[in-house]
């Protein structure tokens, strides 16, 4: 068995290194006697000066999140100890110019931007995109998570036929056209064939937004076992995969702890795959506060390979 970039539990330990603190967690021969919650690291994962070196460090594959305030940027910012690798931002209409959002003005240069939009014709969402500053590599999606806003078949090939202007604007721009789905589309569950929102030719990236399933089960899961319907997607496709929202918040009976082992599982099984991007965790704090997915110090320094 390998370590976590394929998580499983047959072996007698999982082990993972972080910048030089060893974390062991027990993991039983048999699915019956597996503890309720499936990634339970018993070591803290602190924020060491070993841990915050090994963070510090810039990944080959990008990893980030949400910003929907500079007070995001800051926060973030000062928790890692370094500029934001990669950002998740989304927007209504399209501007006139890069420069006259203010929330793009907060974006690192020189990083990943991965932007969403739902209005705006094809020349003038090129025109936007090619006034972004240099140096920043962009994928632009049309309609993040579609499925609940085109569902009849009718509206479906709509959607699929937006990207036909859509995608050769975004290329012509520098930046990829990217799709952008609910990872519960791919669960027979849903009801749903993500194939109906699947503009074949007119994307360069398949993305998801992806959330912890089994926090009302005070868990987190597997890594490899909840990345694997992407991976059969991207392969179905031929297309590179990114996670455009990745979050959970700290279900009941967990720690911080936990979900920093989860989150750092995640992006070990995803740095393992040669097909994928980047990924943006979901920092964001619910409405009714009810649900707080913002990265605290520990998750956010454990949130990469």
């Amino acid at each position: 068995m390998q370590t976590l970039r394929r998580i499983g539990v047959t072996a007698a330990t999982v082990s993972m290194a972080l910048g030089g603190l060893l974390v062991q967690a027990a993991a039983p021969a048999s699915a019956a006697a597996q503890a309720p919650n499936a990634l339970k690291a018993p070591t803290a994962l602190q924020a060491t000066t070993a841990f915050k070196a090994a963070a510090a460090g810039a990944p080959a594959s990008q990893f980030g999140a949400s910003i929907n305030s500079a007070d995001d940027v800051a926060r973030l910012t000062t928790m890692l100890g370094r500029p934001l690798s990669s950002v998740r931002v989304f927007l209504g209409g399209t501007p006139s110019a890069w420069s006259k959002n203010p929330l793009l003005q907060t974006v690192p240069p020189g990083g990943t931007v991965a932007i969403s939009f739902q209005s705006g014709t094809p020349a003038q969402v090129q025109t936007f995109l090619s006034s972004r500053p240099g140096g920043m590599t962009c994928y632009a999606t049309y309609f993040h998570e579609p499925e609940d806003n085109f569902t009849t078949a009718a509206q479906k090939a709509a959607y699929r036929a937006a990207w036909d202007g859509y995608a050769p604007a975004i290329r012509d721009a520098g930046c990829k056209p990217t799709l952008i789905l609910m990872k519960w589309s791919l669960n027979p569950k849903s009801g749903r064939d993500w194939h109906d929102w699947f503009p074949t030719g007119d994307v360069d990236v398949l993305a998801f937004d992806a959330y912890n399933t089994r926090a009302k089960q005070g868990t987190y899961g597997i890594p490899a076992n909840y990345l694997a319907p992407i991976l059969a997607a991207s392969t179905e496709t031929h297309l590179p995969w990114a996670l455009t929202e990745l979050g959970s918040d700290i279900p009941a009976g967990t720690t911080s702890d936990d979900r920093a082992a989860w989150a750092h599982g995640v992006a070990v099984a995803a740095e393992a795959d040669p097909s994928f991007l980047f990924a943006d965790w979901w920092d964001v704090l619910s409405k009714d506060g009810s649900r707080d997915y913002q990265l605290d110090s520990t998750a956010a320094l454990a949130w990469h390979p």
